[in-house]
């Protein structure tokens, strides 16, 4: 049985986390800024494919399948990350040359259809060339390893430049919480995995390469702006809220 990362005290604590933004599952999302695509695409091509996704999140009560990510060139390539509500568990998959690999979460009791949230998990997909696998933890490990870290060994024949950012297709959009929200354009080590998860939803600071390395940092959202549009990258150009999601504040051991 998985941890649901509720109540986790940081181990490290090099920031102070205040808030996190809730999304209300109708049309709530984030806007990449155009050179975050551009960087997460000449890392995710025909010749190199390095790309890893992090992400807290606390799920709502749903009655569909809800999208966190989606960075794609068309229906034949694409990543993505999403809860899966026919199975009730998170997926996370790369489709190159139209080949398809899903690393799935399993079915755990946590995430049933129309139930509340269960506090905070923390969620990792990463896939590459070099590792040929498509890879996803939950709370800090790869669960259910059978279905969770699959072989990928087909190549990207197009170039990616859509990114969607808790929705897809402006359809299933997210409904829930989120913090942390980090991209990378590199596959993080499951060591690395590890300290990001230990450290709670409080977070480290990932900008700086104090306990995880910055190496192609890509996307970093701390979800600390708490008014406004713009949401702050704290590795390159901003996105922005679109529809005015919630902010909220963290209660106690992140509750």
């Amino acid at each position: 049985m998985l941890s649901i990362g509720s109540g986790i005290a940081p181990t490290i604590t090099d920031m102070h986390n205040q808030t996190f933004y809730r999304f209300d599952g109708s049309d709530q999302h984030i806007t990449g800024h155009a050179n975050t695509i551009t960087a997460l695409a000449n890392r995710i091509n025909d010749t190199t494919c390095e790309f890893t996704f992090s992400v807290w999140v606390k799920l709502d009560s749903v009655t569909a399948s809800k999208h966190l990510l989606k960075f794609s060139a068309s229906t034949n390539n694409l990543i993505q990350m999403f809860y899966h509500n026919a199975d009730q568990e998170f997926r996370f998959a790369a489709k190159f040359g139209g080949t398809n690999k899903v690393a799935k979460s399993g079915n755990n009791g946590f995430f049933e259809a129309g139930q509340a949230n269960h506090g905070w998990v923390h969620l990792v997909g990463t896939v590459g060339y070099t590792s040929q696998k498509v890879i996803l933890y939950v709370n800090g490990s790869v669960v259910n390893a059978s279905e969770n870290s699959v072989s990928q060994t087909a190549t990207i024949n197009e170039t990616f430049d859509t990114l969607e950012i808790l929705q897809q297709s402006s359809s299933n959009y997210w409904d829930g919480d989120i913090d942390q929200l980090v991209m990378y354009g590199r596959v993080l080590s499951s060591s690395e995995v590890t300290t990001i998860y230990n450290a709670g939803v409080g977070g480290l600071d990932l900008s700086n390469s104090t306990h995880v390395s910055n190496t192609n940092l890509i996307m970093y959202h701390r979800f600390e702006e708490k008014s406004g549009f713009v949401c702050i990258n704290e590795a390159g150009d901003n996105s922005t809220y679109v529809n005015a999601p919630t902010v909220v504040e963290h209660n106690g051991a992140f509750s």
